[in-house]
């Protein structure tokens, strides 16, 4: 298929999967540009809008389901609000640092404005820190992941950019452990040192609840600019005023809506590939510190054999190794924490050998300092699921939380 813009800009939507090559001019999508020559990759479930200006001619090789079609009037002019808004965010912090934070509902299109906000940066000659705060259907990094990458070259979909640091939480949904999501975010924010940093948030925004959680972020983070894409509820907006400048962008009219296959998909894609390149590494229960579900495990084959000695002891090491083992069974995503309390790598518990050391598949072959393993399991068939919690009553906050994760 082949597209030639003529004399003026056009604009056209697009949904992948396709491959775009420019045989001359340039196109514009997500606040990159491309020309004479250049590639562009455009996955499965996504779709964008692309500027294309006048002389540029291009050909598009099509899959199953793709969309290539003129944008409307309105899908134009939300681009142009959002590319502006993008320079004038970009221009405003044109010092050495400066945080813009990302609200809004499921599929509102945050992770696009934060990519537009990132390739702008790039563009001008500087490096932003993208940080993912999604631990359910993350793009940067890993599944009960939050991440950040430093941006250094245009991508429409930072999925293909990878991250430089991982923060282990160990669940697919904010709803329960928002303070651990708040102090991640902090944790790699302060890693980024003072720099250019956008940070993409999850959909959870609606509820007493929800609100409360991104109010928190918000009171946290004190970001320079939070921008808001689409509704969030009135109550939530007049909280965030005052604490940082807020910014309003409608969403984009059209979006590809991912299906429930695609979402599973997507969630454990990056797992299946780290398991095909691991391979599996040993670790001595005895010698190698275990956090599972949010506890340091005590096993009582490292106490000493004297059963009475281990009865003496407090309740926090009353902890047998058949109660243990439930919570690192086969499956589990762990993360393999380095010497400097950094994530170095992730992994899945794939058994116990003997009674004292604990099997990983990772592809990580570093020192280990720790390992941490939280409640996402990888099944038979490759899905992700989140075990509950032991005791855990799933009130109206879990439920509102998990819905966004729920498939």
């Amino acid at each position: 298929m082949i597209i030639e813009s003529g004399e003026t800009i056009k604009y056209y939507w697009l949904k992948g999967p396709m491959s775009l090559i420019i045989e001359k001019g340039s196109v514009e999508i997500n606040g990159a540009f491309f020309q004479n020559g250049e590639h562009i990759v455009i996955h499965s479930s996504r779709s964008y809008t692309a500027k294309v200006f006048p002389g540029t001619k291009l050909t598009a090789t099509l899959g199953n389901e793709s969309v290539f079609t003129e944008a409307s009037p309105e899908e134009a002019i939300v681009y142009e609000e959002w590319t502006k808004k993008a320079d004038t965010l970009t221009e405003s912090c044109s010092g050495n640092q400066c945080t813009i934070l990302l609200l809004g509902d499921v599929d509102s299109g945050k992770t696009s404005f934060a990519t537009m906000i990132s390739n702008t940066y790039v563009r001008k000659g500087r490096i932003p820190y993208l940080i993912d705060a999604d631990p359910g259907q993350n793009t940067i990094g890993l599944p009960g992941f939050l991440s950040s990458v430093k941006f250094k070259l245009k991508s429409i979909w930072p999925k293909d950019v990878g991250w430089d640091k991982l923060y282990f939480l160990g669940k697919l949904s904010p709803a329960g452990v928002e303070k651990e999501v708040i102090a991640g975010i902090l944790k790699l924010a302060k890693s980024a040192h003072n720099s250019l940093i956008v940070i993409d948030t999850d959909g959870w925004v609606f509820g007493p609840a929800g609100e409360a959680y991104k109010y928190k972020i918000v009171n946290s983070l004190m970001p320079d600019y939070t921008v808001i894409i689409g509704d969030i509820g009135e109550k939530l907006k007049r909280l965030v005023v005052g604490e940082s400048e807020v910014i309003s962008l409608r969403p984009p009219p059209r979006r590809a809506m991912r299906s429930r296959e695609e979402r599973r998909l997507l969630k454990s894609d990056k797992m299946i590939k780290l398991l095909e390149k691991g391979n599996a590494r040993s670790f001595g229960l005895c010698d190698t510190p275990i956090i599972a579900e949010g506890k340091i495990i005590n096993y009582s084959i490292c106490l000493g054999k004297n059963a009475k000695r281990i009865q003496e002891r407090s309740d926090e090491l009353k902890v047998s190794i058949e109660e243990s083992i439930s919570s690192i069974s086969n499956g589990k995503i762990c993360a393999l924490m380095g010497p400097d309390g950094w994530v170095k790598g992730a992994g899945v518990v794939i058994g116990i050998k003997g009674s004292d050391e604990l099997l990983v598949k990772t592809d990580y072959g570093g020192e280990v300092k720790a390992i941490q393993i939280g409640y996402i399991r990888l099944n038979d068939d490759l899905t992700l699921v989140e075990d509950q919690q032991r005791g855990e009553k799933i009130g109206n906050r879990a439920k509102a939380g998990r819905r966004l994760y729920a498939d």
